[in-house]
């Protein structure tokens, strides 16, 4: 006897399951590590507390690296977002050729890259387009909403609000967690949004801080951000958490409020991330996304808001660099921003309307090249007087000659003017008041090539 020669169409199936059979390992394997949920039965927090830890874990598990990678997002911000953006492209070394900013002043052990964190599926988009991609916070909130509603099918979506979101005229943090109010886009459109696409998943971020941004505004914003995602179990990316501590834990506050250690960032007084905190902040962004997307690294999530919330007196500054102690002057920064208009310092009083500062950004000025531009400040009462002041002009800037205009409205123009000797991206800083004490401040921007 002899044995039958298999049938050419079975040798075929047995083929193809042989080769199927690591597929169909690796999905049993993404089933047992990966259970995604739209909702949660408790709140996903990452902060300072637990980022290296998860971070540790994760990056020794290429599996849930690659599921967490096949996980879309769409995540709107402005510059400081921009900057996270790097770190995620400088820790899957996205480059033929690998920049400095990705390494600068890194020490050895701090340097971690590997292609297998590959971010591709995750959209960073501006607020707006270039060059008003800061908007005020109340437009980030509709843009978000809409961007969301029109965009196609995304797995997790998120937005971020700024420091320059919370300076010390903001009503984010009266306003934002307010759904009674309809001043301004509130939670409630963000929640409604979650009723519309039941399918996606939002990622919620406490708000960006700066050397000199704590404020009480920004503080109050972030407990609320934190007590809302503990008592409604959301996922929540606790930047102002982890900007806060260094990397060693140790808090830093401007003024008895958290800040942003001067660990993360090359600049005196703003918020924009050095190569520490890019990469600090990337890391954060992977370990949400993958305990978002269901992996389980085995460690306690925290059900308590973070110690910083409730800062001793005493101002912590961290090493091997420290605060200034003396009051700085705001606030050159480098990266590209463009900026909002903040709402009044003051109500109007009685009949009198507060200015309005018109002049966001100025045009290119040039290095060692005479330059002079104005900025330009109404106020809808005619025969009122304003005055404007600025503040933190790049070097070689200065205050020039104001021209007061009074018609069927009061009209300032000031001039910035000089000889520019530093290049860079720069904000500085307009400030406008009229005769009855009403005031407003404005943060402008200028080009130096």
């Amino acid at each position: 006897m002899f044995k039958k020669s298999p049938k050419p169409a079975l040798v075929k199936l047995t083929l193809s399951l042989l080769f199927l059979l690591p597929a169909l390992f690796l999905f049993s394997q993404k089933t047992s590590i990966f259970t995604r949920a739209t909702e949660y039965s408790s709140p996903i927090i990452v902060d300072h507390t637990n980022l290296d830890n998860y971070f540790s874990l994760l990056k020794d598990n290429p599996q849930a690296i690659a599921l967490t990678s096949s996980q879309s997002l769409l995540f709107r911000h402005a510059s400081v977002g921009g900057n996270i953006n790097d770190g995620l492209n400088c820790l899957a070394n996205n480059y033929d050729r690998r920049p400095y900013i990705c390494d600068r002043d890194l020490d050895p052990s701090e340097v971690i890259y590997d292609p297998a964190f590959d971010r591709s599926n995750w959209d960073f988009e501006f607020h707006l387009p270039p060059p008003e991609q800061n908007p005020g916070w109340w437009v980030k909130v509709t843009e978000y909403v809409n961007r969301v509603d029109t965009a196609p099918h995304y797995d997790f979506t998120a937005f971020k609000f700024g420091y320059v979101d919370a300076f010390y005229d903001s009503v984010i943090d009266q306003e934002f967690f307010n759904p009674q109010s309809a001043a301004y886009p509130n939670i409630s459109q963000i929640e409604a949004l979650d009723t519309r696409h039941p399918d996606q998943t939002q990622i919620f971020w406490t708000m960006g801080l700066a050397r000199t941004i704590g404020t009480p505004q920004s503080t109050a914003f972030n407990q609320q951000m934190r007590a809302y995602a503990l008592q409604n179990n959301k996922v929540l990316l606790d930047m102002a958490d982890i900007e806060s501590h260094s990397p060693t834990g140790e808090a830093c506050f401007y003024q008895g409020e958290p800040a942003l250690c001067a660990d993360y960032t090359t600049e005196i007084n703003g918020g924009h991330l050095n190569a520490r905190g890019k990469l600090r902040l990337a890391k954060a962004v992977w370990v949400t996304m993958a305990l978002a997307s269901g992996w389980d690294p085995g460690l306690h999530q925290p059900t308590a808001l973070p110690t910083d919330t409730q800062p001793s007196p005493t101002v912590v500054n961290p090493s091997p660099t420290s605060l200034p102690t003396q009051q700085p002057t705001l606030l050159p920064t480098q990266a590209p921003t463009a900026v909002p208009t903040l709402a009044p310092t003051l109500p109007p009083i009685g009949d009198n309307s507060s200015p309005v500062i018109s002049t966001s950004s100025l045009s290119t000025a040039y290095l060692n090249t005479p330059y002079t531009k104005m900025v330009v400040a109404r106020d809808d009462d005619p025969n009122d007087t304003l005055t404007m002041s600025f503040q933190s002009l790049p070097l070689g800037l200065s205050q020039g000659v104001c021209q007061l205009t009074n018609t069927t409205r009061t009209t300032l123009a000031c001039q910035v003017t000089g000889t520019p000797q530093q290049s860079g991206y720069f904000v500085f800083f307009a400030t406008v008041t009229d005769s009855y004490g009403a005031s407003v401040t404005r943060p402008i921007s200028i080009t130096v090539q």
